[in-house]
């Protein structure tokens, strides 16, 4: 009988051993598969290999899928990022037949409409999304819910079908979304996404005015609706009364440990659309916050623009931008392809120019400028073997996000000539 329950006991020791290392290894096949959003912590966790191309990617995801059935929101964000990629049929087929009636399925179609924006056009009407969004918002609990919970999901959905259809519907989504604010089934944070989801350049004209509407509904009971709301309001013309309560409204939130809100400042004093630019006050406040990179981006602009007392800070200019560039803002690569060809101060580089120029194209496909500024740059064999392997070396330096990874730009500045060396 002892040797039995030893006998019993050794098994489930090993059936569980066995268990936990299965789990293991699906868990780290779930990263190996999905480099999409997991790459960075594929490297954190000691990965050495290479990146999996799409196409790599693509079959991995599918075999999973097919295997398993559990891929489908990485299948989803893969073709958010490679909508080219054959397939995609395939993946709207399976949001398709989900049942939306079920909070996993549901979940899952309201990504997939999310983020293949096309996809909201061909595959619901609005009538479909307020039906869905309405028995969400009944079934959605006042607390403990999810982040993003499926109602936000739903109002960002019904947000963007707004900005591709018209602003007719307005009045009654801005009355259920407040009726969800007051009943807690969506909190003050909520309000953060649906402004980005009406303001975002990725969806056609920012519907700016809406957006003012939503963040009043907060008050000023969220730092991060407030600063929204304040970028909006910098962006247009209005009374100095107005003008006064944003800066002092700024610099309170900036005490209160809020980069942004100095970053804000700069802008203020830097744009000079609602009060009078003022270059080393918008210098003062910038350099406050440049762990952010629209900071940097917008300091390095200040250094080249010889505005503070027609001094040119090139070496500088050029570090902030590569800064915000490597950090994952695409207008500083935009701004280094221009500063290569055009910034007084420093020797126009057209294998500088391409480089950053083919750096933001990357990043904003449909950029008309860049793909004219590519065309017009005619670079001989040499200049192009060397773009080639400095456009390498930058897309790699762009694998790491913490400034204590970032390879170092070296660089030396004459009034003439700027020379780099990645």
């Amino acid at each position: 009988m002892k040797h039995a329950i030893l006998l019993i006991l050794l098994i489930s020791g090993g059936l569980l051993a066995c268990q936990n290392k299965t789990t293991q290894l699906q868990k780290k096949s779930r990263i190996d598969i999905n480099p999409v959003t997991q790459w960075h912590s594929l490297q954190a966790s000691g990965y050495a290999g290479t990146r999996p191309e799409p196409g790599e990617t693509r079959e991995m995801l599918w075999a999973q899928q097919t295997r398993r059935g559990d891929v489908a929101y990485e299948l989803i964000m893969f073709y958010s990022q490679y909508p080219q990629q054959p397939g995609k049929d395939k993946l709207l087929t399976l949001v398709r037949q989900a049942d939306k009636r079920l909070a996993p399925s549901q979940r899952i179609w309201l990504w997939a409409m999310l983020r293949l924006p096309d996809a909201l056009k061909t595959e619901t009407t609005t009538a479909e999304l307020t039906s869905v969004c309405q028995n969400i918002a009944v079934a959605t609990p006042a607390f403990g819910y999810t982040q993003p919970s499926n109602l936000q999901l739903c109002r960002r959905l019904q947000l963007m079908a707004l900005r591709q259809q018209g602003e007719a519907g307005w009045p009654e989504l801005f009355a259920a979304i407040k009726g969800d604010l007051d009943s807690n089934r969506l909190l003050d944070r909520d309000v953060v996404p649906l402004m980005t989801t009406l303001t975002s350049s990725s969806s056609g004209a920012p519907m700016s005015k809406p957006a003012i509407e939503l963040a009043s509904l907060t008050g000023e009971r969220n730092p991060q609706v407030e600063l929204m709301l304040a970028g909006l309001l910098l962006g247009q013309p209005g009374e100095d009364a107005e003008t006064s309560q944003i800066e002092k409204r700024l610099v309170l939130l900036h005490q209160q440990g809020e980069k942004q809100a100095a970053y804000l400042l700069g802008r203020l004093y830097l744009e000079g659309r609602r009060t009078v630019a003022d270059p080393h006050k918008a210098e003062n406040w910038l350099k406050q916050s440049t762990e952010l990179p629209e900071a940097s981006y917008l300091l390095g602009r200040l250094y080249l623009s010889g505005m503070l007392d027609g001094e040119l800070r090139v070496q500088e200019g050029i570090n902030l931008l590569v800064k915000a560039a490597r950090e994952g803002y695409s207008k500083a690569d935009v701004a280094l392809a221009d500063a290569f060809l055009h910034t007084p101060g420093i020797k126009a580089n057209p294998v500088y120019a391409w480089v950053f120029a083919s750096l933001a194209l990357e990043q904003r496909p449909d950029s008309r400028k860049e793909q004219q500024r590519l065309v017009d740059l005619k670079l001989d064999l040499r200049q192009q073997q060397q773009a080639s392997v400095l456009l390498a070396q930058e897309r790699n330096s762009r694998k790491f996000r913490t400034a204590a990874q970032l390879p170092q730009l070296q660089t030396q500045v004459s009034q003439t000539e700027l020379v780099s060396n990645f």
